[in-house]
């Protein structure tokens, strides 16, 4: 529905609103909302040595769906509720310091990516990229950061401009807005 939603309002490449940000951003809501773990609790609940590729760490599920359901509050929302729920929480985001982190499933400071010893040790893939050759540093000054949850030097919306912020911004607040009067 969401992708749906930024087709309908024009928020296309040249936005660099991509179905896998937006999907990223869903999943985040729904973590602040305790509907879904971040990905450090599912690697905790998940037994075993979780794979690395490329040095990234990634999620090996050892765990049924059912045990899982004991880590997250279950949803009595509707659809329309989530979306409402959704829309208002990025009109009201913090774009310009905060990061969406789905690794811990809550945001902290785009500044505590200016010094590597204040990241929380769940980073510690990042931190050992930073240690290579040529490392690729998450985009921190971007108008808006979504870390990816699994390649933690990639900013989702790096590209993002102060005007696509703005856009976006506004048409969750307008959504928000239409939805709540219904």
């Amino acid at each position: 529905m969401i992708k749906e939603w930024s087709e309908n309002n024009n928020l296309k490449d040249h936005d660099h609103v991509s179905n896998y940000l937006l999907s990223v951003m869903a999943i985040f809501f729904l973590q602040t909302e305790q509907y879904l773990i971040s990905i450090k609790r599912l690697r905790e609940v998940n037994k075993g040595a979780d794979p690395v590729i490329d040095g990234w760490e990634t999620v090996k599920y050892t765990t049924s769906i059912k045990e899982l359901q004991q880590y997250v509050k279950p949803c009595e929302k509707s659809i329309t509720e989530l979306l409402k729920a959704f829309f208002q929480y990025y009109a009201k985001f913090s774009y310009n310091s905060d990061v969406v982190c789905p690794l811990l499933g809550y945001t902290f400071r785009k500044k505590v990516f200016e010094n590597n010893s204040s990241l929380p040790p769940e980073m510690k893939s990042y931190v050992n990229k930073l240690r290579r050759q040529s490392p690729e540093l998450f985009k921190h000054t971007a108008s808006f950061c979504v870390q990816d949850p699994f390649d933690l030097s990639h900013n989702l919306a790096k590209a993002w401009q102060a005007s696509t912020v703005n856009k976006f911004k506004a048409l969750c607040n307008l959504s928000y807005q239409h939805l709540n009067s219904l």
